[in-house]
C-alpha cells in the first residue's frame, strides 16, 4: 500500500510518496514540490500515476487555515481517496517517532507514514452552499470584531479631553458600514440557508432551544460540516476544543481545562448563547450554570464554558434526531 503525504503551504506543495514495507516500516519511493494551483495540482497528480498510484493510494494532508481546501477538493473530484487531519494529530506522530528534524520534505514523510498507520476517515467536501454560508459566517464575525473595537474606540474618545470631532464621525461612519455589511452578510446567510429545504427545515429545529439563534445554529453547522465526521458526541465535542483536559501526575492534581485543540470559531460562536442560555435558557444549562456558580462564586467563565459545552452538545443531539427542543 501507498500514500501520498502532501505538507502543504500558501505557495507550495511538497509531496512524498511512502510505501508500507512492514508492520511499522515503509519506505520513501519519491519526494517532489508543486506549486499550490491547479497547474501544480495536475503536476502532483501526473507525477503521482507514474510512480504509484492505486485505488488504495491515499493523500494526506493537514488541516492548515484554507491553504489545503485547494488541493483536497481537486484531488476529491479526481477520483482520490483524501484524508485530511488536524495538525496536533500529525505532531503528536513526529513526537512518538522521535522525528527531530522540521523541514517540508520530512513533514510531507511523517504526514504520509500517518497515513499508512492511522489515517481512517476519509474527507469530503462540503456542499457549495454550506461552503459559501460559512464564508460569509466567517467574514461577518471579522466584521463584528471590527466594529467592536471601532466602538470601544469612540466610547474612549467621547471620555477624553480635547478629542477632535472629526475622529468620532469618522469612527460613526465605520461603526454605520460596517453594520451595513454584517447585515446584508447575515441576510444572504439566511437566503442560502432557505434555498435548501430539508436543511433549512433542521437547522430550524434546533434553533428552538431558548438563547439560540438560526445564524449560530447555521455557524456551527458549517465549521462542522452538518457534524459529517462525528458519530458520537465526544467526538463532536473533541472538534471543538470543548473536551477536558487533564495532567494529573503522582500527588500533583490539575485542575481540569478544554482542550482548546479544535474549531475556536465553534467556540466563538456559542460563547455569547452560552451566556444567554445560563440564565434564560434550557433548565439543564440553567441548573449546571447554578451548581457551579453556588460552589464557585469566583467561577462563572467556568461556568460559561461549562454551559458552552452543554449547548453544544444539546445541538448535535439535535441535528442528529433530527428533532424540535422539547421543555420536559
Amino acid at each position: 500500500m501507498e500514500c501520498i503525504g502532501i505538507d502543504v503551504s500558501k505557495n507550495t506543495l511538497e509531496a512524498a510518496i511512502v510505501r508500507k514495507t512492514g508492520d511499522f516500516s515503509e519506505k520513501v519511493l519519491r519526494s517532489h514540490s508543486f506549486n499550490n494551483n491547479t497547474k501544480g495540482l495536475e503536476g502532483l497528480l501526473s507525477w503521482a500515476e507514474r510512480t504509484a498510484l492505486s485505488p488504495e493510494t491515499l493523500f494526506v494532508m493537514e488541516a492548515t487555515g484554507t491553504y489545503y481546501e485547494l488541493a483536497a477538493d481537486f484531488l476529491y473530484n479526481a477520483g482520490m481517496s483524501v484524508v485530511v487531519e488536524l495538525p496536533n494529530k500529525i505532531k503528536s506522530f513526529a513526537k512518538s517517532r522521535n522525528v527531530k528534524t522540521k523541514t517540508d520534505k520530512v513533514d510531507a514523510k511523517v504526514i504520509a507514514a500517518y497515513g499508512l498507520h492511522c489515517a481512517t476517515r476519509r474527507w469530503k467536501p462540503m456542499t457549495e452552499n454550506l461552503a459559501h454560508m460559512r464564508t460569509y459566517i466567517r467574514q461577518t464575525c471579522s466584521l463584528i470584531k471590527e466594529r467592536t473595537a471601532c466602538k470601544n474606540q469612540l466610547h474612549a474618545l467621547e471620555h477624553s479631553a480635547n478629542t477632535p470631532e472629526m475622529l468620532k464621525r469618522d469612527l460613526l461612519d465605520r461603526i454605520e458600514t460596517l453594520t451595513k455589511y454584517i447585515e446584508k452578510y447575515q441576510g444572504e446567510t439566511l437566503r442560502i440557508a432557505a434555498e435548501d429545504g430539508e436543511f433549512y427545515s433542521r437547522a430550524v429545529k434546533v434553533a428552538s432551544i431558548k438563547g439560540v439563534s438560526l445564524l449560530t445554529v447555521l455557524a456551527v453547522l458549517c465549521e462542522t460540516n452538518g457534524f459529517s465526521l462525528c458519530t458520537n458526541v465526544r467526538q463532536a465535542v473533541s472538534y471543538a476544543g470543548l473536551d477536558i483536559s487533564l495532567n494529573d501526575s503522582g500527588t500533583f492534581k490539575s485542575k481540569g481545562r478544554i482542550s482548546k485543540r479544535g474549531n475556536a470559531r465553534i467556540r466563538y460562536a456559542l460563547y455569547l448563547p452560552a451566556i444567554t442560555a445560563s440564565h434564560y435558557g434550557p433548565e439543564s444549562i440553567r441548573k449546571l450554570y447554578s451548581r457551579i456558580t453556588d460552589r464557585r462564586p469566583d467561577a462563572k467563565k467556568v461556568a460559561i464554558v461549562a454551559a458552552e459545552r452543554k449547548l453544544y452538545t444539546l445541538i448535535y443531539t439535535l441535528w442528529k434526531k433530527n428533532e424540535p427542543f422539547k421543555v420536559l
